[in-house]
């Protein structure tokens, strides 16, 4: 706490971890006084940042990367053969940010230029590493957001017959109907309320959270607790909070859905 009254940069970080977000990360760095100052200054400063490994050598920093897949990189650009590395080298699957620890040469810097980075000097002070932590903080925030958002218009668009049938279990068995007929779900206390382009209402014995985890993969989306529409069907969406499907049914937006709503319906 006293860490945030000194340095009040500090707080954008302790801000920004909620639901016990953890940083993976690695050091490249071939000097054991400046490991030993970002371990310091990690255990003291950073508990979010979960240290996975150490390297001496370039070719161990490939190996550390490769089976952790780090969010945050601590790498010393004056290690030898470091003025001929770029990111293309590493074999990592995803997005990592690069905070670099020395004095950077011209001709290094034209070499690295591919790296996301950030240089902190030596010897480092706990104020500017902390504001390199907080940049390199917004940047990786940033990208798991990014990254979730295409993940959920991936699932919700992922390709998929019309004519696919779905059995739904009603309470004389099963009725098997085409996915791109039914036009929305509506929760019945313990069951369910199909309805779709024939006007025709299913009740089914499942209760809602079935048909989410059922039609998800389909283009469905819950808009609300007692709801589940057919994102193709939808007929026109008021401001408020109001979606108007195509058999002439509205139901509400909650709140803490909309934004979803809103960024689902922008990729159609």
């Amino acid at each position: 706490m006293r860490l945030l009254k000194r340095y009040p940069d500090a707080t954008f970080a302790k801000s920004k971890l909620n639901d016990q977000i953890m940083i993976s990360s690695i050091i490249i760095n071939n000097a054991p006084d400046v490991q030993k100052t970002l371990e310091n200054f990690l255990t003291q400063y950073c508990p979010y940042i979960q240290l996975q490994g150490v390297a001496n050598t370039l070719d161990q920093g490939k190996d550390l990367i490769n089976q952790f897949n780090p969010e945050l990189l601590f790498f010393n650009p004056n290690m030898e053969g470091a003025a001929f590395l770029s990111i293309s080298q590493f074999n990592s699957r995803q997005f990592f940010e690069t905070i670099l620890i020395g004095a950077l040469e011209q001709k290094v810097a034209m070499e690295v230029e591919g790296l996301i980075a950030m240089n902190l000097q030596i010897p480092m002070q706990p104020e500017n590493f902390i504001l390199a932590i907080n940049s390199a903080l917004y940047h990786i925030l940033e990208n798991r957001k990014s990254t979730r958002q295409d993940y959920l218009i991936k699932k919700l668009y992922k390709v998929h017959c019309t004519d696919e049938m779905v059995g739904i279990p009603t309470m004389d068995g099963y009725e098997f109907i085409a996915v791109g007929s039914i036009v929305r779900c509506e929760g019945l206390q313990k069951c369910t309320r199909v309805v779709t382009l024939e006007r025709r209402d299913i009740i089914s014995s499942y209760n809602l959270g079935e048909f989410v985890r059922l039609l998800g993969p389909f283009g469905f989306f819950s808009p609300h607790k007692s709801h589940l529409i057919n994102i193709n069907m939808v007929r026109k969406y008021h401001r408020e909070g109001t979606i108007y499907m195509q058999d002439g049914s509205h139901l509400p937006v909650a709140r803490r859905r909309k934004d979803e709503f809103l960024l689902t319906i922008n990729h159609l």
